[in-house]
């Protein structure tokens, strides 16, 4: 059941769609996916992160080993307390494609939510954002001519990106949600009707064009009375 509710989430096209860094994890922290936004920041491909262990797929800086134990205190949490966990300002370098040796000074705004499967937590959604120009400044981009961020600015910068994550939070946990809800149906359909996954998902949105209801709404009718309900 884990893994189908994770494979799920992998899928969604709420998760893809989604512009902010987005990376899903399982009970062991391993990668289960992520989406373009993320293999932007990242600057790793998806092929090279799944099935990895996130602190092997992004080990410590060894001149700055901080990172790994903030973010797998803030993992923790949010598996034993099933709540949202905002991290604040994350010093965790990332090493550089061309030279794995050499580390990328980094700083994260993160925000980490469970993903919960009929109330237990299975997984973590992870939502980044690259806040290093925030919070080092002139330090982390030597341009020349740039002023240097006063705290006032990078504190309403971190403001602004903590309210943005978790607005798209928010947003891509529907989402997730709702493909968990229609996946349910769809394996409802399958059972009742013997026809393929791929018929019975034509079938369900059919009939909610038919009956100009959200597909969400109808899967959720399914899944509570094993039934398909009649177009409108």
């Amino acid at each position: 059941m884990t893994r189908t509710t994770l494979d799920r989430a992998a899928e969604s096209p709420a998760l893809i769609a989604s512009a902010v860094p987005t990376v899903i994890l399982d009970g062991e922290f391993r990668i289960c996916a992520v989406n373009p936004s993320y293999e932007a920041v990242s600057l790793q491909r998806r092929d090279a992160l799944v099935r990895q262990e996130v602190f092997v797929a992004f080990p410590d800086n060894p001149r700055d080993p901080t990172g790994r134990s903030q973010l797998l205190s803030s993992l923790e949490r949010v598996l034993g307390g099933r709540e949202r966990h905002h991290l604040g300002f994350l010093r965790y370098d990332i090493a550089s494609p061309d030279h794995p040796d050499v580390y990328l000074p980094r700083v994260w705004s993160a925000v980490n939510s469970p993903i919960l499967d009929e109330g237990r937590v299975v997984g973590v959604l992870q939502q980044v954002e690259d806040v290093t120009s925030i919070a080092l400044g002139p330090a982390a981009e030597a341009v020349a001519g740039e002023e240097p961020i006063s705290l006032s600015v990078a504190l309403a910068g971190a403001t602004a990106t903590l309210a943005a994550l978790q607005k798209e939070n928010s947003q891509l946990q529907a989402g997730l949600e709702g493909s968990r809800v229609i996946g349910a149906a769809i394996g409802v359909l399958m059972h009742q009707h013997k026809i393929r996954r791929d018929e019975a998902c034509n079938l369900l949105r059919l009939r909610s064009q038919y009956s100009n209801r959200r597909m969400r709404d109808l899967a959720e009718e399914v899944v509570d009375t094993g039934l398909l309900p009649p177009a409108r």
